[in-house]
């Protein structure tokens, strides 16, 4: 599955920790961008904290699912 989806983004197959660390920090940035836009346009702060809140919910299903026998 990863490794269709690597291919479409970055052209050729292979996961490496460069490519998932670049995928990882445009996720990051696209979330947080979408709370800011909103915290602006409410002029309300909430609206970034509940995006760095589900952004640490995100990681921490990922780190279970990493750590999760096979």
């Amino acid at each position: 599955f990863y490794v269709d989806l690597f291919t479409q983004v970055f052209g050729t197959p292979g996961v490496t920790s460069d490519r998932i660390s670049k995928a990882l920090a445009q996720f990051v940035l696209t979330a947080m961008e979408g709370g800011v836009m909103q915290s602006r346009t409410h002029l309300d702060v909430s609206y970034f904290d509940r995006a760095v809140e589900q952004l640490r919910a995100h990681f921490e299903l990922l780190e279970k699912a990493a750590k999760a026998p096979a």
